[in-house]
């Protein structure tokens, strides 16, 4: 299943005595995956928590286990330290619930440390990114736009992003075609040309035809 970042966003997220709104998400630039949701109220939650419900999402994990993750406020804050801290309180809540014979969530399997790196700066989420410049090799393209993600499994398949000199033609972008970043710009290893002939998303075609590249 596709889904348009802006089909998603302030979608609720419910708890088990509560819910939370969509308000961000956090990707790993790295790799261009989605790692966490972002809350109105500034909680981070793994995605891997969250099942697709119809136009809601529902969290796999207890209330009281989400209520104890931390909230942030900025991605600078998001160090491998958080994260560790994170997956330990996934851990512990394992290992306090293995006394108990009843079924439970295995919560080490959802959330990993994501390495041993210090610097924090390929954290971005969608907000950030929005607005970011598409460098073609042939000269720029135009703004992102929009985000395309696959769900359930949450991978991130395309960029959207208007053309700088057609604003109704939107072009996909696979973040495996990024090869570098710069302040406020992603530089695509395509030229413009090829992007537009090839990979304009078209959404008057039927399902994921809409989504078809050829390049």
């Amino acid at each position: 299943m596709f889904k348009h970042w802006k089909e998603i966003q302030q979608a609720r997220i419910e708890l088990a005595s509560k819910s939370e709104i969509l308000s961000d998400i956090i990707l790993d630039t790295r790799v261009w995956k989605p790692v966490y949701a972002l809350t109105e109220s500034k909680r981070v939650m793994p995605l891997s928590l969250l099942k697709v419900k119809e136009n809601k999402f529902e969290c796999m994990a207890e209330a009281s286990l989400i209520e104890a993750l931390p909230k942030l406020e900025s991605l600078a804050e998001l160090t491998p330290s958080l994260e560790l801290k994170i997956s330990t309180h996934l851990n512990v809540r394992v290992q306090r619930d293995m006394d108990d014979d009843s079924p439970h969530l295995d919560y080490t399997s959802i959330m990993q440390p994501l390495g041993q790196a210090t610097e924090t700066s390929f954290w971005r989420s969608t907000k950030e990114l929005l607005d970011f410049q598409i460098l073609s090799s042939t000269g720029p393209l135009g703004p992102v736009s929009d985000f395309v993600f696959e769900l359930p499994k949450w991978s991130l398949r395309y960029l959207l992003a208007t053309d700088n000199r057609v604003q109704s033609r939107s072009i996909l972008i696979d973040p495996e075609w990024i090869e570098s970043q710069e302040v406020k710009t992603l530089n695509v290893n395509l030229s413009r040309e090829i992007l537009i002939l090839e990979a304009v998303f078209d959404p008057r075609r039927d399902g994921l035809k809409r989504y078809q590249i050829d390049v």
